[in-house]
């Protein structure tokens, strides 16, 4: 990983300016936290002023500086409830208002009675138990604030390590670092060792409760924090219910931006810290000249742990741990090497790894995303990797969406005419590189490069006007779908992108066009972007080879929506079904075209043609049915049993089909002697027609490729027959659905 990893920042570190991110800053983590904000009185007296709720959202904007392995500053976890004697109640009144089976609630109601009656006070009503600010009120008139002289919080080492950082701090003249500064005072004048903030918060919570209107995930939060989710057996909170809170304040009254503003302070505490170091190492000569392998001679080295980076919520790899992978003997993140562990066994330039983290964060970030960064479908279900891809010239280039997002062809020729403008008004040269990467999550310690790549930006543009004209080498037809206004419409096949090459291959169809629960192995990311670069003979074979996997996988789901089609319900139309077939006809055409089989050619050959004529049958056997037999149907259609034979003797069906013709054939013949309409004539008069091209086609040396026979009867198959714009049958024919 680290080869990849070093290329991407050798590539842009002399054309992109990359901020060094010091290993002790990251962002907070969780779905949810209290802000306190800290004020200061009129005598320099500390108090709580307010309490906020936090959402994923806000706390994706939080720095916090490490104190070790587990502790950061400004979040603080609280180990145990403020009020620990309500604990027993306030979870029966929690899992009251989760549950649903009215028996365990009455259940539930039974053991509050009781408890209740030990406490000697009246048991709620169940209106108190629905309400929170009800319950809220209910639990804090009977357990009020207790004594907190026996909490010892945070810890002692735990806050040492805070008030060494603000001596560190105060050392600075800059304003920003002294906005940080300020932060870490106000939580040392609280006495008590900090005890005394957690009275300030209980009484601020209690407050909060009975005068606020508050949402009901801040008023759960507020009294989680005062009376605990569930307990481990010595009274602590479980690690997964434990409460955060971030201290914080306002360092100007008239403007919105908190001290714990992770975009305002973080280059600046960054550049502050790693400016700290460098002074200690060089005063410490013994350092020097020590080696990182990636860099060469370094004077500054990880020394205590390899640093992990935070990219944050809401992608497939939310962190990095570049240098390690995990130790299954002493279950630590560690790289062994030499029956050495961690970085006693690896050695790494802390300058590199702050330039690795900055440039991460910042190809990464949340508004780079669909432009240098994307979750794509990886080989395993319901997985996803994360993709990075960037011009070295220009990150405003969105490198992402030639490879992912393809909703419209015009959409995406669209963006190659937009690169190509760049090239042509000199913006970008024709050799400016772009590289991707695909990093893959294996397990909590590991992570690994799956795929990595540099391509020319001329290189890039190829590529997609290539894969536009691949896309469009599917036959037109259309079926009946959804659309986004939950209308229904008729879609021709739709464009697809290489990504979702490896989410359509992993899926196989049962006979009433379903996705099977099981799966088979998929085309991975690296032969899609094979399939879309298409730069040797290996991409053509990779491109055989996943259409014979795509041909077999499909074939149940095209036979069941052609039927379908041809059947012409407005009542059972198999959206789904109809939308998996448009997709799959699309990464057929693809491949299709990448072993050089264009649709002006394909389609005017036998196994096209046959699937056409399979179609059609089916359309005369229907219409016959339904005349004749009143509408009843067989089980199966002439053309669907004559498709299933084609799928592997085309001659077999043809025979098939000359043996079953001749009643259908008889009955049309008289209906339209008789004058009669019926739509499935028609169908009629184009086999007819089209009879004679068929054994033309069918006379033709090497009449049938055995690599491409499935997938283009098939695809003829789904497209079937021209449809007849006119009753009458000498009229010419245009392409389309009937």
């Amino acid at each position: 990983m680290l080869n990849e990893l070093k290329t991407m920042l050798d590539g842009l570190e002399h054309v992109v300016e990359i901020d060094q991110t010091h290993k002790d800053i990251t962002k907070a983590g969780g779905k949810e936290s209290i802000r306190v904000i800290l004020d200061i009185d009129s005598v320099g007296e500390v108090f709580i002023n307010r309490l906020e709720y936090m959402d994923e959202k806000h706390l994706a904007n939080v720095w916090v500086l490490r104190t070790s392995n587990q502790d950061q500053f400004p979040a603080i976890k609280l180990t145990k409830p403020l009020r620990p004697s309500g604990n027993q109640i306030y979870n029966l009144a929690i899992n009251y208002r989760k549950e649903r089976n009215s028996e365990v609630k009455n259940n539930i109601i039974n053991q509050l009675n009781l408890l209740c009656e030990e406490k000697g006070f009246q048991p709620p009503q169940s209106t108190v138990m629905e309400q929170l600010p009800q319950l809220a009120s209910f639990l804090i008139q009977h357990y009020p604030s207790e004594s907190l002289s026996e909490i010892e919080w945070p810890r002692a080492s735990y806050r040492n390590k805070i008030l060494e950082r603000l001596n560190q701090l105060e050392t600075s003249e800059s304003d920003q670092i002294q906005v940080v500064a300020e932060l870490y005072k106000r939580y040392s004048l609280f006495t008590r060792n900090g005890v005394d903030l957690l009275k300030s918060l209980d009484e601020k919570i209690e407050h909060t409760l009975l005068n606020d209107s508050l949402s009901a995930v801040t008023s759960h939060l507020l009294l989680n924090a005062l009376y605990g989710a569930k307990l481990k057996p010595s009274g602590e909170i479980e690690d997964a219910n434990r409460v955060q809170i971030i201290l914080d304040y306002l360092p100007d009254n008239n403007i919105d931006i908190f001290a714990s503003d992770l975009a305002k302070r973080k280059k600046y505490l960054s550049d502050f810290l790693i400016e700290k170091e460098r002074q200690q190492v060089n005063g410490n000569p013994a350092t020097s000249d020590l080696e990182c392998p990636i860099v060469g001679v370094s004077a500054s080295l990880i020394k205590d742990k390899f640093p992990s980076l935070n990219l944050g919520k809401g992608k497939p790899v939310s962190q990095i741990k570049p240098y390690s992978k995990f130790d299954a003997n002493g279950e630590k993140l560690t790289v062994r090497r030499y029956g050495k562990s961690g970085v006693e066994s690896y050695t790494i330039d802390k300058g590199f790894s702050q330039k690795f983290d900055g440039l991460f964060q910042k190809l990464t970030a949340e508004k780079m995303k669909d432009q240098t960064w994307k979750a794509i479908p990886s080989e395993k279900s319901g997985k996803n990797d994360l993709l990075i891809a960037y011009c070295r010239n220009d990150l405003n280039l969105p490198a992402t969406q030639f490879v992912t997002q393809v909703e419209d062809m015009d959409d995406y020729q669209s963006r190659t005419q937009d690169l190509l403008g760049l090239l042509n008004n000199g913006s970008l040269k024709p050799d400016a590189l772009v590289d991707f990467v695909v990093i893959r999550k294996v397990d909590k310690a590991n992570q690994r490069v799956v795929y990595s790549n540099t391509c020319s930006l001329n290189q890039l543009i190829k590529a997609a006007q290539s894969w536009r004209d691949a896309c469009a080498n599917a036959p037109y037809f259309t079926l009946a779908t959804l659309g986004k206004d939950k209308k229904r419409h008729n879609s021709k096949p739709y464009a697809i992108a290489p990504d979702q090459l490896t989410a359509l291959s992993k899926q196989v169809f049962d006979s009433n066009g379903e996705v099977s629960k099981g799966e088979v192995p998929a085309i991975s990311f690296n032969e899609s972007m094979r399939i879309f670069f298409y730069q040797d003979d290996f991409s053509k074979r990779i491109a055989a080879h996943s259409l014979k996997k795509i041909t077999a996988q499909t074939q149940k789901l095209f036979a069941f929506c052609a039927e379908s089609k041809s059947l012409g319900s407005k009542e059972k139309v198999p959206i789904d079904a109809n939308s998996y077939a448009l997709r799959m006809t699309t990464l057929m055409a693809v491949l299709l075209f990448r072993i050089n089989r264009r649709k002006e050619d394909y389609m005017s050959e036998l196994s096209f043609k046959l699937g056409q004529y399979c179609s059609a049958m089916n359309e005369l056997h229907i219409g016959y049915c339904r005349v004749v037999r009143k509408g009843s149907m067989p089980t199966t259609l002439i053309g669907s049993a004559a498709y299933s034979i084609a799928l592997h003797s085309p001659l077999k069906a043809l025979e098939y089909i000359a043996l079953r013709l001749k009643p259908y054939e008889n009955w049309a013949r008289t209906m339209h002697a008789e004058g009669k309409k019926d739509d499935s004539l028609y169908a009629f008069y184009w086999i007819q027609r089209d009879a004679k091209e068929l054994r033309e086609a069918l006379l033709k040396p090497k009449s049938t490729d055995s690599n491409t026979h499935q997938a283009e009867l098939m695809l003829g198959y789904l497209a079937g027959r021209p449809y007849e714009k006119s009753e009458n049958q000498s009229n010419s024919t245009q392409e389309g659905n009937k």
